[in-house]
């Protein structure tokens, strides 16, 4: 299903236009920072796919209801772990948060973004080495890998324009330098389970380790058919 997305359609140009639509048929989703509109083949099942990967929010609050379908959309999740401050602090903190992530175009479309409750979440988020002091918190987890980012130096920045300075805005400039810096790839990666040390173990592999562990095994039947032949040949001497 199309979980929380309204579904409607109209016939009226002037309508299209008011909503920056093109003046043919097409399929418009709007969020909480925009709109997209759908470029791909005209069918239903095309159709039905772009819909439901672009079916949430821009920034999600993230819940048991929604956190599996999000991290399955082949994006890391930037995720702002909140708790401990005022309402008044939060809610600025994500509006920020918000406009920040989506008016960087490259991080706007490599992450999948939300937040959560770090209160209620807080036994998750102790297995990555935060805690109540730590929050709030911005780190990136990938659901596919099992591993995670966090960068505890930009956090700091983060609180300090936020805490002390009263200066939510500013707040986003390290958060925004630390999704960067992940999406170049630069910033240390961390294990969640054994899944995620499996992962960090693949990524010393190099490039073509598939081949290489082939080669490896032509090599030992290659070795194995070599004893046997000499063995049998030895016998018949």
């Amino acid at each position: 299903g199309l979980g929380n997305v309204s579904v409607g359609y109209t016939a009226d140009v002037a309508a299209w236009k008011a909503l920056g639509a093109p003046t043919e048929p097409t399929v418009t989703l709007f969020n909480d920072v925009g709109s997209e509109q759908y470029q791909g083949t005209w069918n239903q099942m095309a159709i039905g796919n772009w819909v439901e990967e672009h079916r949430f929010l821009f920034l999600e609050q993230l819940d048991f209801s929604n956190f599996y379908s999000i991290s399955r959309l082949g994006k890391p999740m930037a995720i702002l772990a909140w708790g401990g401050r005022s309402k008044e602090v939060h809610d600025e903190l994500i509006a920020n948060y918000r406009i920040a992530a989506s008016s960087d175009e490259e991080i706007r479309t490599h992450f999948a973004f939300g937040y959560i409750d770090g209160v209620a979440w807080m036994a998750w988020l102790e297995q990555l080495g935060l805690s109540h002091d730590t929050l709030p918190y911005l780190l990136v987890y990938d659901a596919e890998t099992k591993l995670y980012y966090k960068n505890d130096t930009a956090m700091t920045k983060m609180h300090i324009h936020l805490l002390k300075l009263n200066n939510p805005k500013a707040a986003m400039q390290p958060a925004v330098s630390f999704l960067q810096r992940v999406q170049a790839g630069v910033e240390d990666e961390y294990p969640l389970g054994m899944a995620g040390y499996i992962s960090l173990a693949l990524r010393l592999l190099p490039p073509n380790y598939p081949w290489v562990w082939l080669g490896i095994v032509v090599f030992l039947i290659g070795m194995v058919l070599i004893f046997a032949l000499t063995g049998s040949k030895g016998k018949s001497d």
